[in-house]
């Protein structure tokens, strides 16, 4: 941002608002309007509220069966291998979530459904897990998929094809978390 205003700087020139607003913020008048549709996305919305509370969640859900600290050790071997890549898109650092800023729940988020997933796939969370812990479980990993869903087509660059795209996906995202809250009554 700093660079393009100094170059426009520059050149004399002033930016219209489609070189400086995401699309998403475009796609419909009424965005800022009652509905309050998305606000502050994707940078707030997604990093500082989403993905955290869905992190929080599944945490809590591990720590009151006794799992949180084996997620813990599972999980950190994985996310230093993929710190050491260095990969500009998935700045990550260990858990527990500590001093994070944006760039790394964004990067830990891409690494969500593998850890949680393959966490849950080889360690029930009882050890004889009843039907209803089972449900849990499952539901669980549909918020994981589709908060990665959610993600990808809001961080997407290429344009939405409908704005229907994304309420889909959004309510996608809030039956799955409403059906992990219903599991865990």
């Amino acid at each position: 941002i700093v660079d393009k205003a100094l170059a426009d700087s520059l050149a004399g020139k002033t930016p219209g608002c489609d070189e400086l607003i995401p699309f998403v913020w475009t796609m419909s008048p009424d965005i800022f309007g009652i509905r309050c549709k998305l606000p502050e996305m994707p940078m707030h919305g997604l990093a500082h509220g989403i993905i955290p509370d869905v992190m929080n969640v599944l945490h809590r859900i591990l720590a009151h069966f006794n799992k949180f600290t084996g997620f813990v050790k599972f999980a950190n071997p994985i996310i230093e291998i993929v710190a050491k890549m260095r990969l500009d898109y998935c700045k990550v650092k260990q858990l527990p979530k500590a001093a994070w800023i944006a760039e790394n729940v964004m990067g830990y988020a891409r690494m969500m459904p593998y850890l949680y997933g393959m966490f849950l796939s080889n360690v029930p969370l009882q050890s004889l897990e009843s039907p209803h812990v089972q449900e849990m479980t499952h539901n669980m990993l549909r918020l994981l998929n589709s908060l990665g869903a959610l993600c990808s087509i809001l961080m997407s660059r290429n344009r939405i094809s409908e704005e229907a795209e994304i309420d889909n996906h959004m309510k996608l995202f809030m039956s799955s978390a409403d059906m992990l809250h219903d599991s865990l009554e």
